[in-house]
């Protein structure tokens, strides 16, 4: 198992790669909204859901750039839900993962052949978990 020093030290070697059109979109959003030229509303305008607020009382309403980030206050503002239906899933999965000792290969075994948990940890040198997870789709679900 591995602990939280070695886990922040990956996190530290694998530098977030970040978007500066992106980040100043969300940035203008941000100093739009605090200035009070912007204003969040409490309704998604894609479902007409009502999240509430959060524990910090600011509205649970998030602003999405379905126009792209080059018109950074051009937002459509939906609950989370709708949200993650509007953004591209995480390209980081599977595969993608460069961190992961599991291949897609070693995933479609684990899910076809019979072996133990154990055994297949071994095999592809994770802990007994991780293949449980797979065997359960709680993990590498996209496949």
């Amino acid at each position: 198992m591995t602990d939280n020093t070695d886990l922040k030290r990956l996190a530290e070697a694998a530098p977030k790669v970040r978007d500066p059109l992106k980040t100043r979109a969300h940035g203008k959003v941000r100093d739009a909204i605090l200035s009070g030229n912007l204003v969040r509303p409490s309704i998604c305008e894609k479902c007409g859901d009502e999240p509430g607020a959060g524990v910090d009382g600011r509205s649970l309403i998030q602003g999405h750039h379905h126009k792209g980030y080059d018109r950074p206050l051009d937002v459509e503002w939906l609950c989370a839900r709708c949200h993650r239906m509007e953004t591209p899933f995480n390209p980081r999965r599977g595969d993608a993962v460069k961190v992961g000792k599991l291949t897609l290969d070693a995933v479609l075994d684990i899910r076809t052949k019979r072996m133990s948990q154990r055994q297949f940890a071994a095999l592809y040198g994770v802990v007994q978990t991780a293949v449980q997870q797979v065997q359960t789709r709680r993990t590498w679900d996209h496949v």
